[in-house]
């Protein structure tokens, strides 16, 4: 895909900003919708009031993989997002990447009270177990 500054070109197809914009929100709103009735319980709870939680977790492809944090305070607002693309491993190595990823996010925001959530428990008690 090629862009200039109004318009993109994907297999000889010419998109205008706009369109883009409106195709991407689509396929955006379509996933959400999917999540939703895949998983329809509230799956997230917030901290304590005024402290904040970063989960973390890991996407392993086909060739690479993906980590990503994001943390938001008690009341569900969104501080900060982050995610970083790298070279395939092992799902346990990818969750030990995202949560040293989530934890230089608490050291960049500064953040002195914050919780740590994510899916592999193994990772998970390897942090509880930290010296």
């Amino acid at each position: 895909m090629r862009f200039s500054r109004n318009t993109a070109v994907h297999n000889g197809v010419i998109l205008d900003a706009k369109s883009l914009s409106c195709f991407v929100k689509k396929v955006s709103l379509d996933h959400f919708e999917a999540w939703k009735r895949s998983f329809p319980a509230e799956l997230w709870s917030p901290p304590e009031p005024n402290t904040f939680k970063i989960n973390f977790d890991t996407t392993i492809r086909e060739s690479f993989s993906t980590q990503s944090a994001i943390c938001r305070d008690s009341n569900g607002r969104i501080i900060k997002a982050i995610s970083q693309i790298s070279p395939l491993c092992d799902p346990t190595y990818g969750e030990a990447l995202a949560a040293s990823f989530a934890i230089s996010m608490a050291t960049s925001l500064k953040l002195l009270v914050f919780s740590l959530e994510g899916d592999s428990q193994v990772v998970i008690t390897a942090l509880l177990h930290l010296p």
